[in-house]
Formats: structure tokens, C-alpha cells, sequence
């Protein structure tokens, strides 16, 4: 997180990650529906929270930390308000001006394989 962060121009101090988790799909491989992180402000302090499962994927993990951390400039910084009906693609804008776009647009079209036991799938 620390290294995502300083790319973007925030400082670490200010950030506090934290882990959630979610149900896991039914089968092993399946891809998991559900949000990857959270973003949270308490006291001085900005949260970042990553679901568990994210943290299989370095590349999804660097995406989520990223957009997360977007929130940290838009909305943890009073820019926009929660209440913007296009604040989540604002966040994801925001990922690109400060040069972590790769990631997030990586993350968008995905292969997936899965195998468990007599049943398999594939999904993208």
C-alpha cells in the first residue's frame, strides 16, 4: 500500500489498511462477486480496506489499492462529495491522471478458468 500510495502523491502516514472478507464463491476459481475494497475516513486517519480474496491476485490487489486510494484524494480531501453521481468513475479517472491507470484497465477483461473436481467453467 505504501508504494501505491507515495506514486500517487499520498502520504502513508495518513492511511490505515485493513482486511475484510466476503463469501467465497461456490467453487474453487469461480470468480467472486462483491467489491474488492472499501474506503472509510476515521478521526485524522483514512482507511483503506482490501477484501482477503483481492490479495490472491497481485494485480487485482495493486487495481483496489489504487482506486481506494483514489477515494483518499477525491473524497478524503473534500475535491468531490459523496453524493457525485459519477464519483466512482471519477475515481477511476483519477487512478490514470496519476499514472496507475494500467492496473484498474488491466483488471477490466479477465479469462478465468476453474476446475473442482467433476465440474469446471470458464468465464471472462
Amino acid at each position: 500500500m505504501n508504494r501505491v500510495a507515495e506514486y500517487m502523491d499520498v502520504d502513508p502516514v495518513d492511511l490505515r489498511l485493513r482486511f475484510y472478507e466476503e463469501a467465497r464463491p461456490e467453487f474453487e476459481g469461480m470468480m467472486a462477486e462483491g467489491s474488492a475494497g472499501l474506503y472509510g475516513k476515521v478521526g485524522n486517519k483514512h482507511e483503506i480496506w482490501l477484501e482477503l480474496n483481492t490479495l490472491e491476485d497481485p494485480l487485482r490487489a495493486v487495481a483496489t489499492l489504487a482506486h481506494e486510494i483514489g477515494h483518499v484524494l477525491l473524497l478524503g480531501e473534500r475535491r468531490i462529495s459523496p453524493d457525485e453521481e459519477d464519483h466512482e468513475m471519477l475515481t477511476d479517472l483519477i487512478t490514470v491522471y496519476m499514472g496507475m491507470g494500467l492496473f484498474p484497465a488491466n483488471m477490466v477483461m479477465q479469462e478465468n478458468y476453474w476446475d473442482d473436481g467433476p465440474v469446471s467453467g470458464w468465464s471472462m
